[in-house]
């Protein structure tokens, strides 16, 4: 059998942030956090950063932090759709949320909707200008970053097909093989 270089990431949220559930979580391989910050309120993921710190220390492993932020998103009652007449994927409120990631050294800065390169190097200078040096991951969501997505790849550290979202914008039976 060979070494998979799958990892696993794992979103925190209300049943998996009490340290004791985090630490199960960590000796039973989790390799990378997740955080949701359309559900953000900064005092409490700080509080979370600690206590993933701290476990670091105890594990002696270090555990990779995503800051998903949420973009143009619109939120209905049971889900979510994104604002199309959104200029960028970089809302004002992104803007806070990749300050506080550089401020936490938080390791990566999802973008959600993203529609194209210029969403990667607006990213990129929000996050320089507050000397940060986080990598960044853009979340495919949306038909027209299928459409840039070889320029999307080049300038961004890596990317995240978001099949929910792509749903909406491709048939499902479409998404195996983007």
């Amino acid at each position: 059998m060979k070494n998979s270089k799958a990892q696993i990431i794992a979103t925190i949220g209300p049943s998996s942030e009490k340290p004791d559930v985090l630490r199960e979580m960590v000796k039973n391989q989790l390799d990378i956090i997740r955080f949701n910050f359309s559900w953000a309120d900064l005092e409490i993921r700080r509080q979370q950063i600690e206590i993933i710190r701290q476990i670091e220390k105890e594990f002696n492993k270090k555990i990779p932090i995503i800051i998903d932020l949420p973009g143009p998103r619109i939120q209905k009652k049971e889900n979510h759709i994104y604002d199309h007449n959104a200029v960028s994927s970089i809302t004002d409120q992104d803007k806070e949320f990749i300050q506080f990631a550089t401020e936490q050294n938080i390791d990566y800065v999802a973008i959600s909707f993203v529609g194209g390169p210029q969403d990667i190097d607006k990213c990129r200078k929000i996050i320089t200008g507050f000397s940060g040096k986080q990598k960044i991951i853009a979340k495919i969501e949306r038909l027209v970053a299928l459409e840039s997505i070889d320029q999307i790849i080049a300038v961004a550290d890596a990317i995240m097909i978001a099949r929910g979202d792509l749903g909406n914008e491709v048939p499902l039976e479409q998404i195996p093989f983007i």
